[in-house]
């Protein structure tokens, strides 16, 4: 029920950080965020706080056939919600006030650069920014000040099922009647067969 690598990269490069007034932001991943002394603010560190809460039940997408058109693939899955949280660091508290107000604006009006029916995801609007405590840079010697804002996206996850199919079977007409049996999940059943006897020119 997690993001795929492929969902989460269009998020994060949807990610607004360059803004209508010519400011921009340093974005990072939490994962690649090092505090180092050549490090610029100010910033943005991206999160993923939570994900695969579901939204609604699983549900059967799609039901086609493969290119054979022999075997049926079942496609199930359901909408889930990711939570991704964003905090802005910055020397000045009203810089990183402007830059939040600024940041909120942006994801409202760009939605991530996501197109719900192409890319299965959709933006799901924004937590007011909240005031974090400042910590304080020894490699800078200064206090950072800090704002969290989460946002919401719900994306689809999905997974293939392919029916446990009879492919081909042997049969000798002119046998005894015998029930049909076959193996399913390390069980044996019993099944009928409706079959077509064609008569070939040699008879």
């Amino acid at each position: 029920m997690t993001l795929t690598p492929a969902q989460w990269d269009l998020i994060y490069d949807g990610i607004p950080c360059s803004f209508s007034d010519g400011s921009s932001l340093c974005k990072f991943r939490s994962q690649q965020f090092v505090n180092h002394p050549t490090l610029t603010y100010p910033l943005c560190i991206v999160t993923i706080a939570s994900q695969g809460i579901p939204v609604d039940h699983v549900r059967l997408l799609e039901d086609v056939f493969d290119e054979s058109r022999k075997v049926r693939i079942e496609r199930w899955g359901q909408r889930c919600r990711a939570r991704i949280s964003i905090v802005i660091e910055a020397h000045s508290i009203t810089v990183v006030e402007r830059f939040a107000s600024l940041f909120c604006q942006a994801l409202y009006e760009t939605e991530l650069g996501i197109n719900p029916l192409q890319n299965k995801m959709q933006f799901r609007g924004v937590d007011p920014p909240q005031n974090l405590p400042p910590y304080y840079n020894p490699l800078k010697k200064i206090y950072i000040q800090r704002a969290a804002i989460d946002f919401f996206v719900e994306y689809e996850f999905s997974w293939i099922k392919t029916p446990d199919l009879i492919r081909e079977i042997e049969v000798d007409i002119n046998g005894p009647r015998e029930p049909l049996i076959y193996q399913f999940n390390k069980k044996f059943v019993l099944y009928s067969l409706d079959v077509i006897l064609l008569r070939s020119a040699h008879g």
